[in-house]
């Protein structure tokens, strides 16, 4: 059955979270000595989440940052299988090397998320955004790959200077991240919107619409809770981690629009 795909990715995702839930439950754990991350000393304060003491400062912040985390092994998994049996025409389907660095820089969001929430540290704060960034990043290149004649070893090469430039910003100048995250995202919708009036390949608009929708309402319910607009600090509905949670479903369907594709 083709949802065998699951199995695997769920069985480690639930070995990962069964092992921090005992690590969190064993061992008392002060964050006090690492670098505060800067949402510590903004008049607003680190998103609506009550923050505690201990490993997990945030725990449903923490938890539900993992939904990328699975989103990965998802994808990877089910990459894996798409070019073992070649089921679409199209790179993300027949080259293992684009899923897994999609699905690596998945991966990465999640745990650096968790980290972030975990410790709400400087240094979860800069791994949380690398993921974000190399995620994006992997989407702009992906996009120009499809629409355009530049060479796969170019694309690599630009790739990781992107990203090289992109830490260093975010190391020295953590204000702008946001503002730099939301200019790739649109960058990569606009190269997406002009691919498909030029190229009008057989594929599934439709799953496009639904992340671009998703990821809208999310990011709504994201501002409720930074500016504590709907805010219940100790409940364990949180609106950042509907924003997690709703991210990672909205880059689900953005990948099957990607696997949907058939060049002909």
């Amino acid at each position: 059955m083709e949802k065998n795909y699951l199995k695997t990715p769920l069985i480690i995702f639930s070995f990962l979270c069964l092992a921090l839930v005992l690590i969190n439950s064993r061992f008392d754990y002060s964050w006090d000595d690492w670098r505060p991350a800067s949402c510590t000393a903004s008049t607003i304060g680190c998103f609506c989440e009550k923050a505690g003491d201990g490993l997990l400062r945030q725990p449903v912040n923490t938890y539900s940052s993992l939904s990328f985390t699975l989103l990965g092994f998802i994808i990877f998994n089910r990459v894996r299988r798409d070019v073992k049996i070649g089921v679409r025409k199209n790179m993300l389907s027949t080259k293992l090397i684009y899923g897994a660095v999609f699905a690596a820089s998945l991966a990465l969001t999640g745990l650096g998320s968790a980290f972030y929430h975990a410790s709400l540290s400087f240094a979860g704060q800069t791994i949380d955004v690398l993921g974000m960034y190399f995620t994006v990043s992997f989407i702009l290149m992906y996009n120009i790959l499809r629409s355009c004649c530049m060479k796969e070893s170019h694309a690599a090469v630009l790739y990781i200077i992107i990203n090289t430039v992109l830490s260093c910003v975010l190391i020295f100048f953590p204000g702008v991240r946001r503002y730099i995250f939301a200019f790739f995202l649109i960058l990569s919708l606009l190269l997406e919107l002009r691919y498909q009036r030029e190229k009008r390949h057989d594929i599934k608009s439709k799953y496009l619409l639904l992340a671009f929708f998703i990821i809208l309402i999310s990011f709504c319910i994201w501002i409720l809770d930074a500016f504590k607009i709907l805010c219940s600090p100790e409940s364990l509905i949180q609106g950042h981690g509907i924003w997690h949670i709703g991210g990672a479903v909205s880059v689900w369907f953005l990948y099957l629009y990607y696997r949907s594709e058939n060049v002909v």
